[in-house]
């Protein structure tokens, strides 16, 4: 089954390319969460198609849509990879012949194409899990099992490892943590580097897909940080403005920021960010562990206070809301961390040594501001 959709040589000839400069142990190659609506812009990737399809980004999601029947492939215009990690949360949105048609999203993983072939590792609507060696006009299982999930009903995260000679592949509900082991795994050692993307796979013209987002890396995903959302190794003020963005989405990315599961990206997930994630205070606007007159000064300096201009946390957004204002200061207030060190796990009520500072120097910003 598949032998005719597993013939992508065109679309791998088609990526001559240089391979990328060298990258540093454990760097993403990239994540897409799909938000700028452009699948071909190298921002922060460049989707190559093939095969009878359709592919847009809508809302934050990838929509693939096939119009054949056979298999529509996308692979990332990076160059060949050798060692790779590669997640996305995704469900099977349509699917007009469950009777007789089986469908499946699928990673692919050093694709070749002077010998056309590539690792498989996917899911099939009925929960199979599988990792593949294919090649021309044949395939070869190398490994599958059954599991309960069912990506036609919910969402699945998926994450498929090639690294070194070790194959293998992730699958769980979005609802619960990363399994400590993989669904599926198995040895092989026939290919050594190519190129990465996804197959969507079917013989039913209509049938369609929602991936949330892509992730790729040079090693194995589940060893990220919390609350290193750009995945570069460190927790940042770049993070915080990225959660801010979150906190204003109507779409957010929840596998990413929803820190306390309980299905939206609110202020406390604000809160578990600043508070156990960089172990410091609202209203560290310097991230230096302390809240302080330093960080007021700071603020203040960059001029954004009530200007209703966009401001990021190193400006005085605090609240996450993309704008420094009084609201920013009475989440300061709540949290109380003025002038009280390095933050410890007791949370202090509001300080009146803040309340009266900031009383007496906002006037006179607001009057500089203005002047």
């Amino acid at each position: 089954m598949y032998t005719q959709r597993r013939m992508f040589a065109v679309l791998l000839t088609t990526i001559a390319i240089s391979v990328p400069t060298t990258r540093c142990h454990g760097e993403t190659l990239f994540y897409d969460d799909f938000q700028d609506g452009e699948l071909a812009d190298d921002m922060p990737v460049s989707w190559v198609p093939f095969n009878q399809g359709e592919s847009s980004a809508v809302d934050g999601d990838l929509i693939a849509t096939l119009t054949n029947d056979n298999y529509f492939l996308l692979t990332a215009d990076i160059g060949e990879q050798t060692d790779v990690s590669m997640r996305t949360q995704f469900r099977l949105v349509e699917f007009p012949d469950p009777v007789s048609d089986e469908l499946a999203l699928e990673f692919i993983a050093r694709g070749n194409a002077e010998n056309v072939e590539a690792y498989l590792l996917g899911l099939f609507e009925d929960g199979e899990a599988y990792i593949w060696h294919t090649w021309g006009t044949g395939h070869s299982v190398l490994a599958s099992t059954q599991t309960e999930l069912r990506p036609l009903e919910e969402d699945v995260v998926l994450q498929a490892d090639v690294i070194g000679d070790e194959l293998s592949l992730w699958a769980w509900r979005t609802n619960e943590p990363m399994p400590k082991e993989p669904v599926v795994d198995v040895i092989s050692d026939t290919l050594s580097q190519g190129v990465i993307g996804f197959d969507i796979s079917w013989k039913s013209p209509g049938s369609s897909v929602a991936l949330k987002y892509f992730h790729a890396a040079t090693e194995h995903i589940g060893a990220i940080l919390d609350g290193d959302y750009n995945f570069d190794g460190t927790v940042s003020g770049i993070d915080l403005d990225l959660q801010s963005s979150a906190l204003v989405n109507p779409t957010p990315d929840l596998m990413r920021f929803d820190h306390d599961n309980d299905g939206a990206v609110t202020t406390d997930d604000r809160l578990i960010l600043v508070h156990e994630y960089l172990h410091t205070w609202i209203g560290d606007s310097n991230l230096d562990g302390q809240f302080n007159s330093g960080d007021l000064v700071a603020v203040f300096d960059a001029s954004k206070f009530e200007n209703e201009v966009q401001a990021g946390w190193s400006d005085g957004d605090w609240n996450g809301d993309g704008y420094f204002d009084s609201s920013d200061f009475v989440m300061a207030f709540q949290d109380g961390g003025y002038e009280k060190g390095v933050r410890v796990p007791a949370v202090p009520e509001p300080t009146c040594e803040l309340l009266m500072l900031l009383a007496s120097t906002i006037p006179l910003f607001r009057r500089k501001g203005l002047a």
